[in-house]
């Protein structure tokens, strides 16, 4: 049986995009969607841009952990009630964009663009339970078996979306993994749309130690040691620009496909 908490976290983008709950529906495919995704160069160079089936949707989260049990509870009890469903009630079609790293030297952060349009005849209007999520796990622990990863949640910057989108950031490290999902969603007309970015740190991009000697080159020892407050400081700092590089690219990509859907919606 899943685990009642499992972080898809496409599907749960799916249900903070069009904002519903209920009963899950099966997503049709439309060759109107198709036509309004991005074009290719909304995306950094380094990417191959495909469009995918609208039934791969639900699979697009399948890397990220299926947690065993949460807390504090009630981050457990919102991430459940968030993510329950794979497609929400109300859902009627959708289309699939992904943006893969084009190589092993590439870029290290994926992305998924989403379009889905709802049945006019359901409701989908209610955004409680990602709220509370979001609300709820600020700073929050899984565990997946006896691995132990710390998380927590933070909502993007409305001055980084566009108007009337919303989104947030999902960071969790432990067993070996250490992840960051940014998720934000928004309206054109009649159409919903979303951006999933995943981004798995696997230390490659951490500082060399050439690079760690170089910036500590001026620093006093101490106690006749190596300078290493200067090391652990400059490992966080460059930690802190990465994350900051990879927040605007996200946003860019966001704006650029907003604007490209509500210019052709």
């Amino acid at each position: 049986m899943p685990s009642p908490f499992r972080h898809a976290a496409v599907p749960m983008l799916l249900a903070l995009a069009l904002a519903g709950c209920g009963s899950g529906v099966e997503l049709r495919p439309s060759a109107r969607l198709d036509a309004l995704l991005p074009p290719d160069d909304v995306y950094p160079d380094g990417y191959l841009v495909q469009t995918g089936d609208v039934a791969e949707i639900e699979s697009e989260g399948s890397s990220s952990p299926d947690f065993d049990r949460v807390e504090p509870a009630e981050c457990g009890a919102a991430m459940e009630e968030s993510g329950s469903e794979q497609v929400p009630q109300g859902a009627a079609e959708g289309a699939l964009q992904t943006a893969r790293p084009d190589g092993a030297s590439g870029p290290t952060t994926s992305y998924s663009f989403i379009l889905v349009t709802e049945d006019p005849s359901e409701d989908a209007s209610d955004t409680g339970p990602q709220v509370r999520m979001i609300d709820a796990c600020s700073r929050f622990t899984g565990y997946v078996g006896d691995e132990r990863m710390e998380g927590r949640i933070r909502r993007l910057s409305q001055d980084d979306l566009p108007e009337g989108s919303d989104g947030f950031i999902m960071e969790f490290s432990g067993g070996g993994t250490d992840m960051s999902t940014q998720m934000a969603w928004g309206k054109a007309s009649d159409v919903h749309f979303a951006l999933l970015s995943v981004h798995v740190d696997d230390g490659s991009s951490s500082p060399s130690v050439p690079e760690l000697l170089d910036a500590c080159r001026d620093e006093p020892r101490e106690d006749g040691e190596r300078p290493t407050t200067c090391y652990d400081n400059h490992r966080v700092q460059s930690e802190a620009i990465e994350e900051l590089e990879r927040e605007e690219e996200f946003a860019g990509i966001m704006a650029s496909a907003a604007r490209h859907l509500e210019e052709a919606a």
